[in-house]
């Protein structure tokens, strides 16, 4: 058999198996295993929807659900549990099976204020002062769709020179919506402080403010309530 004739074979047998490899791959008994969906139940502890929410999800494709509304509380949020341990925030990526969302509310403190008291010092000869003062926040109101309260501080600051016998007071006030503050913040431990409505277990958060000064403040762990600050 000469050389021609051998190459011609060996091409031949090889455009043999490509064509029965492509037969092969387009069998269509090969298919993709079909997406699966499954149930979602809402546990809504006497809340309601006022639009459809999904019955079912797919897992690995965000869930949107509408927020519910209840009388004289606002919501906090989804959860996987009913002893609300496990925050859903629609991530289905790890999820499978059938599930169950709780409902989480909260107490709307829309038109409560809390006034806080400043004390402190700075220390520095001459300029040495002591601060007092206080600070006022005004819960204006709550917007379901931000999540977020509207809220007016205003901001009282007495500064008292000790050796110059010199003291003069500022006053600020400015309004924003809680969730949309411009600073960075660090969770920095879960402690149970006394409060004007009892013992209440508190996340201490520290804000980063872009001026280089910081603010740590404890936040009641089930509600948006803060019940001490400490400027810095």
């Amino acid at each position: 058999m000469d050389r021609v004739a051998t190459v011609a074979i060996v091409i031949a047998v090889a455009l043999a198996c490509v064509a029965g490899a492509i037969a092969f791959t387009g069998d269509e008994s090969i298919a993709p295993e079909p997406t699966k969906e499954f149930k979602v139940t809402y546990d809504l502890n006497d809340g309601t929807f006022d639009e459809d929410a999904p019955a079912t999800y797919t897992p690995g494709k965000d869930l949107d659900i509408p927020n519910p509304t209840k009388e004289e509380v606002i919501f906090n949020g989804w959860y996987l549990d009913s002893e609300f341990s496990k925050f859903f925030d629609g991530d289905t990526t790890d999820l499978t099976g059938d599930i169950t969302l709780y409902a989480k509310w909260g107490t709307d403190v829309s038109g409560h204020a809390l006034k806080f008291v400043k004390s402190g010092y700075y220390e520095r000869g001459m300029n040495s002062y002591d601060i007092g003062g206080s600070l006022t926040c005004t819960y204006l109101y709550y917007n379901p769709d931000k999540e977020s309260y509207y809220i007016r501080n205003n901001d009282v600051t007495q500064y008292s020179y000790k050796y110059i016998r010199h003291s003069y007071t500022e006053e600020d006030s400015y309004s924003y919506w809680n969730k949309e503050t411009n600073r960075k913040s660090e969770l920095l431990r879960t402690e149970t402080i006394d409060t004007i409505n009892g013992p209440k277990e508190c996340k201490v958060i520290k804000f980063y403010n872009n001026n280089g000064s910081t603010e740590t403040q404890w936040i009641e762990v089930d509600g948006w309530i803060t019940y001490k600050i400490i400027s810095e």
